[in-house]
């Protein structure tokens, strides 16, 4: 009892000297130079930039960000700085032999400064909380249309975010009180803690030893949603504990006696005061830093929640390539949950839930849960189970550190001579490889070793390409008289991955890498189709990848031909050179799609929204000629023609023509950016379902090109691109009255 009421008389006294300490005026300085920057910046920005930016609540969003700004660099050298000050006081004077003859214990004493410091991290952490709020309304007083006022402040999760940042910086705390107490010194602490953080925000960018104290912070605030696993505190936010509490030991120990020999190695047995605390110091280290591999469920289970203003009877689990339906999923009440016995090998399938199209790993004896929310902002989809480890991945992938040197070898690897080429290659390859083999989720969760096999397969493709089909162009321009040899290293690559995989179909990764191989090796070329099918039946034996090929190739040139003659004839020649029956009445189904969009067939209606909101559909433009352009903002091919279309909406402005931009975007934020930027003549329409549209239209690559006449019939439901000379010229003979417009 006397300890507690000893350390609440030292945590007072301690609370007493901060008034004129100047720790206050820290504080809000600290605090308060990330939010200004945020904030600033917010007001310098257009309020439908901030909108489209902000793909959640624009409260959390902006925390996050003044979070995450703050809690990197700036909060290490705050704590730094906060404990040193603290300790000078003491050091300062003699202080330390004046409080030490108070008739209260040394460990209170000790306790009640180190309390201090942490009530004052709190205070800074309330204080950065309260300038981000305070931004955020600056921000929506100044910008009403920048999307706060449509959102309430997330506090549950602000305040569960600001405890896991001070526990977070609880091992800087601890450690820097430690040397701030053994040395008297201004300079060598703050020398201590400068070096730690620096070397901490390094060790952050590469994501290596994640152990490192000074990195908890940065960690915390780069997951800011906290455990996948339902945890409250993150694996290396324990670990900022556990170097809390060994650094207090430890520096109470030389506190108490003011020598390092006394403290821990004279007499002798206080050799244990130092090797039991080390000793479990070091076996909860290695516990916590282990990474988990999360074991088999029980039953093979999907599961999930929905939050969407939309009703939604069914989700699908498809494969690829050519999308087969694994399983059906009901949805009752925005709550759904299969089980099955039915075989699902491990690999990565699609999750289709209306225009939400997710990648999930999943397989035999694998739990998955997935929280869905769909809104005008587009979808979001969090997923956990015993693949958690797995499905992150997909989500983050690599880090992209190496995106210059890739950009690099992209464009520029002419300049380099084939073995400087290859080992540029190589080296990259084997930081990948390091990536994926040393992932591990916030929660210290990772990967399976079936699916980082899997993964290895697929990053070494990429390379490969680089190798085999990028380098090999240029130096038969460069040297067409030599032979193109690489050193012996890339045999690590060649020898992760086979070209002849069919189990890696399921993947883009494969499907892209091994046509534009077998199109480079064999010289085949993609301008005509016929020759091009012909000379693969001959190069490559029969079986699933020949399949796809001649299925890819088919599948490209039937959806540009207009003509159904010519289709029909493609289709009688080549659909017999495929062995799978699935494929042939793919390429079947296709065909006869197009027929029904052929010239004089009923267009299928459109089910649409305007940027006002208002609702459209085919009867909207009743009696017009109706243009429309099939676009999205993340399509570049898109963005290039967008111009064209809008000048011809400009120059063939006309009562009985409608140029309609129909977007197929997920998210309708940045629809609305966009399309505001778009010329007045065109009406900007979004496809409320573009999964249902793009069937019924037969849309498998954009920009694509529709016009419709003014009894709802399809006249070109293929037309050629506006920069061609060829769309102005069905323009000008299809619709009456525009041949005399100029």
């Amino acid at each position: 009892m006397n300890f507690f009421s000893d350390y609440i008389k030292a945590f007072k006294a301690e609370w007493l000297k901060l008034r004129n300490s100047g720790m206050f005026w820290l504080v809000l300085i600290m605090a308060a130079f990330i939010p200004g920057i945020f904030t600033l910046a917010g007001l310098v920005t257009s309020e439908s930039g901030i909108a489209s930016g902000n793909t959640q609540n624009a409260w959390r969003s902006f925390v996050a960000n003044c979070f995450t700004g703050f809690g990197i660099f700036f909060y290490p050298i705050f704590l730094t700085l906060l404990v040193i000050r603290l300790t000078q006081m003491e050091h300062r004077g003699g202080g330390w032999k004046l409080i030490e003859v108070q008739p209260i214990s040394k460990l209170s004493l000790y306790l009640g400064k180190f309390s201090i410091a942490v009530t004052v991290a709190l205070m800074c952490i309330v204080a950065l909380i309260l300038f981000s709020l305070l931004g955020g309304t600056i921000i929506m007083l100044a910008k009403p249309g920048s999307g706060f006022s449509r959102f309430s402040i997330p506090w549950e999760f602000i305040s569960g975010f600001g405890l896991r940042l001070l526990v977070a910086g609880l091992g800087v705390l601890g450690i820097q009180y430690l040397f701030s107490v053994v040395i008297s010194g201004f300079i060598w602490p703050f020398a201590i803690g400068l070096v730690g953080t620096i070397t901490g925000t390094i060790l952050f960018g590469f994501r290596k030893a994640l152990w490192w104290p000074y990195i908890a912070p940065g960690l915390t605030v780069t997951n800011p949603e906290g455990s996948s696993a339902g945890n409250f505190l993150m694996y290396y936010e324990w670990l900022s504990l556990a170097w809390m509490i060994i650094a207090l030991w430890l520096g109470y120990q030389w506190y108490e006696r003011k020598n390092l020999k006394r403290a821990f190695f004279k007499p002798a047995p206080r050799l244990i005061y130092l090797l039991i605390p080390a000793a479990l110091f070091a076996a909860f280290f290695v516990y916590i830093n282990k990474p988990v591999q999360l074991p088999s469920h029980k039953r093979t289970v999907i599961a999930g929640s929905l939050e969407s203003k939309d009703q939604f009877k069914t989700a699908y689990l498809l494969a690829d390539p050519l999308m087969d339906t694994i399983l059906e999923i009901p949805i009752v009440n925005d709550r759904f949950r299969v089980s099955t016995d039915k075989v699902i090998p491990a690999g990565v399938y699609s999750f289709k839930l209306g225009s939400i199209n997710q990648k999930v790993f999943f397989g035999n004896n694998d739990s998955l849960f997935l929280k869905i929310k769909n809104d005008d902002r587009g979808s979001r989809v969090t997923t956990s189970g015993n693949r958690t480890a797995e499905n992150e991945y997909l989500r983050t992938g690599r880090d992209g550190n190496d995106g210059g040197d890739i950009w690099h070898l992209e464009n520029r690897g002419y300049e380099m001579t084939p073995n400087a080429y290859a080992n540029a290659v190589v080296r990259l390859w084997k930081n990948n490889v390091d990536w994926l083999n040393n992932f591990k989720t916030a929660d210290n969760l990772k990967p399976g070793e079936e699916f980082i096999t899997l993964q290895k397969k697929l990053i070494s493709l990429s390379y490969l390409r680089l190798l085999d089909n990028r380098y090999p162009q240029w130096f038969s321009i460069y040297h067409p008289t030599e032979t193109l040899e690489y050193p012996k290293s890339v045999e690590a690559i060649r020898s992760a991955v086979s070209y002849n995989d069919s189990t890696l179909l399921s993947y883009s990764q494969y499907r892209d890498n091994i046509r534009d191989y077998i199109q480079q090796k064999h010289r085949l070329s993609p301008f005509n189709a016929a020759a091009y099918i012909s000379k693969l039946c001959t190069v490559m034996p029969a079986g699933a990848v020949r399949d796809y090929l001649i299925y890819n190739k088919l599948k490209e040139v039937i959806g540009k031909t207009i003509d159904t003659t010519r289709r029909e004839m493609l289709i009688t020649e080549f659909v017999p050179k495929i062995s799978q029956p699935k494929i042939q009445q793919q390429i079947l189904a296709q065909h006869i799609l197009l027929k029904s969009l052929s010239r004089g067939k009923p267009a299928p209606d459109l089910l649409t929204t305007a940027l006002n909101k208002d609702t459209f559909s085919l009867k909207n433009f009743q009696g017009k000629y109706v243009l429309i352009d099939v676009w999205a903002t993340w399509c570049q091919p898109c963005q290039v023609q967008a111009p064209n279309f809008d000048g011809l909406a400009e120059q063939y402005s006309s009562q009985n023509v409608a140029f309609v931009a129909l977007s197929i975007d997920d998210n309708k934020w940045g629809w609305q950016y966009e399309a505001g930027e778009r010329s007045l003549r065109v009406i900007q329409l979004h496809a409320n379902d573009k999964n249902s549209f793009s069937r019924l239209y037969g849309i498998d690559y954009i920009p694509r090109y529709i016009l419709l006449g003014p009894d709802g019939k399809i006249i070109n439901a293929q037309m050629p691109e506006p920069g061609n000379p060829l769309f102005e010229e069905i323009l000008r003979r299809e619709i009456p009255g525009l041949a005399n417009l100029e």
